[in-house]
């Protein structure tokens, strides 16, 4: 019996140098203390840039930490959201061979169809499904804001409370703006 050998793994380095590390963290809004396990897009800007140059799919603890490693060193937009909140942004510097902790703040829920605004599209989306819980015809998480297995006026009350509100906009003068 031939036992294969394990591959060995180098470090990984960036054009600029040994790559840094992000431990990200968020609240929620609506959601229990240690129910804050959500899945998040987490996307990286270069300042005056508004196409991201890495994109990353995370899912925070149930303290609403998350860990991105191997990012090459630098400057960055970074720019949090979920399907159903609307997406907050911070500039951050990433240092090479280090840990950036940030705490990007509050989440803020109602965006059900996922645009990164709460308008009436996500009050239909909501009505439609309300009354319905997890396991049932029509249940649809996108409307449970505050992931509780019921839509519910609950949930109702987090869209209204943040009704016509719009996300975090990458712009070209994004980093300077969040940097002041």
């Amino acid at each position: 019996m031939v036992l294969a050998e394990k591959p060995t793994l180098l470090p990984t380095f960036s054009p600029l140098g040994l790559p840094g590390s992000l431990k990200g963290k968020i609240d929620i809004q609506g959601h229990a203390t240690g129910n804050q396990s959500v899945p998040l897009v987490v996307q990286f800007f270069k300042p005056g840039e508004i196409i991201p140059t890495a994109r990353y799919e995370v899912l925070t603890n149930s303290n609403g930490e998350f860990m991105i490693e191997r990012i090459a060193a630098g400057d960055y937009v970074v720019a949090v959201k979920n399907s159903h909140t609307l997406q907050v942004a911070a500039a951050l510097t990433i240092g090479q061979g280090t840990l950036t902790n940030t705490n990007f703040g509050l989440l803020r829920e109602g965006d059900a169809n996922n645009d990164n605004q709460i308008t009436t599209l996500d009050l239909s989306v909501l009505t439609q499904q309300m009354g319905t819980s997890q396991g049932q015809p029509g249940y649809q998480e996108t409307a449970d804001f505050n992931a509780d297995g019921f839509i519910s006026i609950l949930d109702f009350s987090l869209l209204a409370g943040n009704f016509n509100q719009q996300g975090y906009i990458v712009t070209r003068d994004s980093f300077d703006e969040l940097s002041a």
